[in-house]
């Protein structure tokens, strides 16, 4: 177990990676299920769950408070309220230090010794640096190496060690307590904060996820090993307890969310609204015929702000779905190749007409609302694809031959997400 600090991340990226939520992301199916949604989370934020989204604006507002979630019941008594409170003072889910508990003790909820229980003390692994009194490998409830241990054994603040005692530090690895804030304390500085995503199996080595805080743990962050034989059991008990548990974190819906479900009634465009929040209400002034993919798309995207060098503010007629990526590059709207990947806040053009599968002269735009974790799809808001005024959300994969590129995101978008980094 050795620590690294991870290098931030584009704001683009970062927006969404940190989003302010203790949102459990990026799982893959046959790991996870509806019923792991924690307590409080919205429908949509359960649907990214589900879907593998870590690129979008959240739904339900978890800010701090979640780091106050009640562990379950099957949490034995002796360790929940020591694993939460060391959580809490890092930041970190209880649920996480709860897990590295288990799994850095043989998969099982291991009674400590006097005065915490009655069991035996803990084993050293046997593998690894010697430690001052020559027990060799990782010891105690957290399965600390020596020097890993060094860096953390002033984590419980009740309990400051004077470091030169080598006698004490041994002695502090091997309490409970005092191990549980040092293993919290870790959990952070390798990105295991409660309002990072999990992330998934797929890639255990993603920066600033549960997940590869949990593999770091075992395997030090510079380690390339993915390690899923440790972190694969990890995550379903870690799903388990927060799917398990209860949270003192409310819920607000709307804040600051990129919609995925139907938002207007007919033909009435002014009773539609706008997917995202830097989007004016009744949408940005269009000029394509109502109902159709287009009118959608610039009903959420404004490719010519006023003062904007592109067009200073004065609506042009983009053409057809995917006529938009081409023209919008020739008339010095933001664009990148179909290589670049999605975004949200960007639109996708297509050479073909959305979910139908079919290729049409007029192709197809659409409103990048999410981006799976493993950039492998992309989920969208479109109109057009089910009927005239029929808007509707797909899941598309990525890459596509059929994606001409992208568009955006608006300078709208920009600014908000700049001011917003966690959607807040």
């Amino acid at each position: 177990m050795k620590r690294i600090l991870w290098n931030l991340r584009s704001w683009r990226n970062l927006f969404v990676g940190t989003a302010v939520l203790a949102l459990v992301l990026g799982q893959t199916p046959g790991v996870i299920t509806a019923a792991s949604c924690p307590a409080g989370m919205s429908a949509l934020d359960c649907q990214a769950l589900q879907n593998d989204w870590t690129q979008y604006i959240p739904d339900t507002n978890y800010s701090s408070g979640c780091t106050g979630s009640v562990l379950p019941s099957s949490i034995p008594s002796w360790g929940s309220q020591i694993f939460t409170e060391a959580a809490n003072q890092y930041s970190v889910s209880p649920a996480l230090v709860a897990t590295i508990y288990w799994r850095e003790n043989g998969g099982s909820w291991q009674e400590p010794p006097p005065p915490y229980g009655t069991g035996t003390a803990y084993t050293s692994s046997g593998v690894g640096p010697v430690w001052p009194d020559g027990i060799v490998g990782a010891r105690g409830p957290f399965q600390f190496e020596y020097s890993v241990w060094l860096e953390n054994l002033n984590a419980n603040p009740s309990h400051q060690i004077d470091s030169t005692n080598n006698q004490a530090v041994i002695q502090s690895a091997e309490d409970l307590t005092d191990a549980a804030y040092g293993a919290a304390k870790e959990l952070a500085t390798l990105g295991g904060l409660s309002n990072n995503p999990v992330g998934g199996l797929n890639n255990t080595l993603q920066p600033n996820t549960i997940v590869n805080a949990i593999r770091s743990y075992d395997e030090g962050a510079a380690s390339t090993n993915t390690d899923l034989a440790f972190v694969t059991t990890a995550l379903e008990t870690y799903n388990s307890i927060t799917g398990n548990g209860s949270s003192s974190c409310t819920g607000s819906t709307g804040n600051g969310t990129c919609l995925i479900t139907l938002q207007g009634d007919g033909q009435q465009a002014a009773s539609w609204q706008p997917l995202c929040p830097w989007i004016p209400q009744g949408g940005y002034p269009d000029i394509y015929p109502g109902g159709q993919c287009t009118w959608w798309a610039n009903y959420n995207f404004d490719p010519f702000p006023v003062g904007s060098q592109a067009g200073g503010g004065s609506p042009e007629n983009l053409g057809n779905g995917g006529d938009w990526y081409a023209q919008a590059t020739l008339d010095g709207i933001p664009t990148q190749p179909a290589s670049a990947g999605p975004q949200v806040g960007e639109l996708v053009s297509f050479t073909w007409h959305g979910s139908l599968g079919v290729k049409f002269p007029e192709g197809h735009i659409a409103f990048i609302v999410a981006v799976a974790a493993n950039g492998a799809s992309f989920t969208v808001s479109e109109a057009n694809v089910k009927g005239l005024w029929q808007v509707d959300t797909a899941i598309y994969p990525y890459p596509d031959q059929d994606i001409n590129g992208f568009i955006g995101p608006d300078q709208a978008a920009i600014n908000w997400m700049s001011s917003h980094p966690g959607g807040s």
